[in-house]
């Protein structure tokens, strides 16, 4: 079986999750804590990032190469680029761009509110990790959660910053879904673009649908829950919710 290796909360794991679902991929999800995911990465002849799918033939070591991946396959129920090729190179920049632009800015803000919270952290990272991974978690997080925030650069500044990211990138969707208003997709037809969004937007919106551990936003800090109401409140916001809810019907019809 095909073996996916997650760092549970990410939302670049929770979009490969979604892919390999609407393609009707079988796939087993292992997932491990920070840093502890880097050696069952490389052990499974990835690269060090999650999320990490181990193959027969091959190991992707990247949501957007999983997608890519995908379209190749003859048996995928979803094609997350299409069948034309001019919209297959338009829709993979847009994916491409919002993986740089819009994930590593949802991820900082969702941690900056989160991490002051210890237990409800450890709660995420821990969903579903190895029983020996749980046992290490409390003892690791002080120095995991320093870790992260430097290598992240997690901190009030950069954080008003990605705040401000967002709201940037919210405004190009916006755009592209009033010029798709027939559609009610960012190119036409459901793709990898608005599974990007709403996976990648997710930390800042917390849908319900969520497929792994995430906190509710009653959970949060006040000025945490402030900054995700604003997000859900905005058009692009209930866009990805709207897409969430779809992808729920969909993993239910096929189940």
């Amino acid at each position: 079986m095909n073996r996916l290796i997650t760092i549970a909360p990410s939302h670049y794991c929770e979009k490969a999750r979604w892919a390999l679902r609407l393609a009707g991929v079988e796939y087993k999800e292992e997932p491990h804590l920070p840093f502890f995911h880097a050696y069952y990465v490389k052990k499974a002849g990835g690269q060090r990032s999650t999320p990490a799918l181990w193959t027969p033939d091959d190991t992707l070591s990247d949501s957007s190469d999983i997608l890519q991946w995908i379209q190749g396959l003859a048996d995928s129920r979803w094609k997350p680029y299409g069948e034309e090729p001019e919209r297959a190179v338009e829709i993979d920049l847009w994916e491409r761009w919002m993986s740089q632009r819009l994930g590593d800015s949802t991820r900082r803000v969702a941690y900056f509110y989160l991490m002051p919270n210890a237990p409800l952290t450890q709660k995420s990272l821990g969903s579903g990790v190895p029983s020996v991974e749980q046992r290490w978690l409390p003892r690791l997080f002080s120095a995991m959660r320093w870790v992260m925030r430097r290598s992240m650069r997690i901190d009030h500044k950069n954080t008003e910053r990605s705040i401000a990211k967002i709201h940037e990138i919210f405004d190009g969707v916006e755009e592209l879904l009033k010029n798709n208003a027939e559609k009610g997709y960012l190119f036409g037809e459901f793709s990898a673009a608005d599974l990007s969004f709403a996976t990648l937007a997710a930390p800042v919106l917390l849908p319900s649908g969520y497929l792994s551990q995430i906190p509710k936003i009653e959970e949060l800090p006040e000025a945490g829950q402030t900054v995700i109401r604003d997000f859900q409140e905005r058009k692009a916001g209930q866009f990805a919710l709207r897409i969430y809810e779809e992808l729920e019907q969909r993993n239910s019809s096929v189940r």
